[in-house]
């Protein structure tokens, strides 16, 4: 048993890095965010979630985009779920309504390969962003906007009518 787990570990390696190299590819730019309507409580955390935002839209790139694809984003608008509200210890806490607070972000993109090229101006929302139930007591960061991003990307550059 062990000599088959130590033979098949290889080609796990092997394939998994053949799918790493046939992915496509995205580039992130984020366009004045000091002007973003809310991208965190402060700078630090604005900065992080940022990173977090391009990190994960590189993540769907490679993941669903096919060999030979490049996308370029231009991140201009982001307004997170929920809003930040201050504490008496003098921290701040995030705190989400379902309501008017919903997540929102105004992307420019731009989708090259195979000698074609296409690209648009978007504002991705999620309207419904508390439905289900996979969201309650869900402590990822960013959980509500990588929901929203993850539907954008699928609908636009997988399953989507430009497609």
């Amino acid at each position: 048993m062990k000599l088959r787990a130590l033979v098949l570990l290889p080609i796990s390696f092997a394939l998994a890095f053949a799918g790493a190299a046939q992915a496509g590819k995205v580039e992130i730019a984020f366009v004045n965010p000091a002007s973003y309507t809310d991208a965190g409580a402060d700078a630090t955390e604005e900065a992080a979630n940022l990173r977090q935002i391009g990190r994960y839209l590189r993540t769907l790139g490679e993941r669903l985009l096919p060999a030979g694809q490049t996308l370029t984003v231009e991140v201009l608008e982001v307004d997170l779920a929920g809003g930040v509200r201050p504490q008496r210890d003098g921290t701040e806490l995030r705190l989400v309504s379902g309501g008017a607070d919903f997540p929102r972000m105004r992307l420019r993109w731009t989708l090259a390969g195979d000698g074609q090229q296409r690209s648009g101006d978007e504002r991705v929302a999620d309207l419904d962003y508390t439905r289900g139930l996979a969201n309650r007591g869900d402590s990822q960061a960013l959980f509500y906007e990588k929901r929203m991003l993850f539907a954008w990307f699928k609908t636009r550059f997988v399953n989507g009518v430009d497609h």
